[in-house]
Formats: C-alpha cells, structure tokens, sequence
C-alpha cells in the first residue's frame, strides 16, 4: 500500500482585533504558513516558511520579515488586505482579493504579482506613498490590452517591472496551454526568426 505525507503547515485562524508575532520560536522546522479568518489584526512574520497563504482575511496588516523559502505568497476571498514586504517574495499570487496595497521595502524583493478577480490593488516598490501603481479588474477593463478584444472576469494578469516600469499584462495560452503574455509571445517569436536567419546565413557560408 502507497503512503502519502500529509503537507507540513502551521496553521492560523479565527482571530479578530489582534496583534501578534509568529516568531521562529513557533515554528521550529520551516512549513507553509497559512492564516485564514483573521479580521482587523496586525501580524508580524519573522519565523522562516516554506511558502506563505492567506484566505477570507480583511481588514489585516501582514508584515512580512522571515524568509520564505519558496518565495511565494498566496491570498484568496479576502479584502482590505496590506501586506508589508521585508523579505524576498518575487511570487505574489491574489485570487478574488477586494482591496490589496502590497509595499515592499526594496525594489530587489520583489518579481511578480498575478491576480485575478482583483479590486483595487496597489504596489509600492520602496515604501514611498509618491510610486503607487494602481490596478484592478474595473481598471483593466477600461486600458487597452494589445491582441485582447475584451477583459473577462476571469482573465488571468500579471505585474512586472518592463523597462524599469511596472507594467499590468494579460496572461494568455499559446499552444499545448502555456501561459504567457502578448509582449512575451511576440518577443519569444521575434527571438526565433533571427536565430533562423542566422542558421541559413552560416548554412550559405559553408556551401
């Protein structure tokens, strides 16, 4: 008979109007950190964890100190979320948050943001209040996506930083389902077509 493991979290849950500390003392061995229910509370990270989840929170400050082994955070249903980001987290995943303002205290940390069903998200990437980007499903629907006709609920986006910029961008699926964007896509292509133009310029050579 095959044996599974059963995933090693710590779990946090059912808090209201608290603040508090999950310290390394809390969790000895790293594991992912997954807080659910929690309602206007202030909680600060500095234990280390695989990866870090948030589900149906609101109104809560997340201060993000203890470092993430896999870099990733993911959040779901939840709103008037603030996530303080002290530590590396180049994944930061939203799923039907109503209300997100990600700051992050060194541009170095972060990579990514991919959300969807998402309102009113905001991304700082030193702290300042004067480099806000703002974005959101209502905001998408409104902007002009290149190659996409029309912004469905369920479109999938990704923010990163494009020459220097950051930048709000569609996910799409391209042959066999993989996910990219317009801009990646063209530029994968574009990539191609010179490395074949090189091959038959150096095929001609050796004739």
């Amino acid at each position: 008979m095959m044996l599974f493991k059963k995933p090693a979290n710590h779990f946090v849950s059912d808090k209201k109007d608290e603040t508090f500390t999950v310290a390394p003392e809390d969790i000895p061995t790293p594991k992912a950190l997954y807080f659910k229910g929690l309602s206007n509370c202030t909680v600060t990270v500095t234990a280390p964890c695989t990866k870090l989840q948030i589900e149906a929170c609101e109104g809560t400050l997340f201060i993000l100190k203890g470092r993430i082994v896999t870099q990733v955070v993911e959040m779901w249903r939840s709103s008037k979320l603030k996530l303080r980001v002290e530590a590396v987290a180049r994944t930061v995943q939203a799923d039907d948050v109503k209300g997100l303002d990600l700051v992050y205290s060194d541009k170095a940390l972060f990579e990514t943001v991919v959300w969807t069903m998402c309102e009113d998200l905001s991304i700082r990437l030193d702290g300042s209040e004067g480099n806000t980007f703002h974005t959101g499903l209502s905001q998408a629907k409104l902007q002009t996506h290149k190659d996409i006709s029309e912004i469905l609920d369920s479109d999938q986006f990704i923010v990163r930083l494009v020459d220097g910029v950051l930048a709000n961008e569609v996910v799409v699926r391209i042959g066999g389902g993989f996910a990219t964007t317009v801009r990646d896509d063209d530029a994968f292509t574009e990539k191609q077509k010179r490395d074949q133009e090189k091959l038959a310029n150096i095929n001609k050579l050796e004739r």
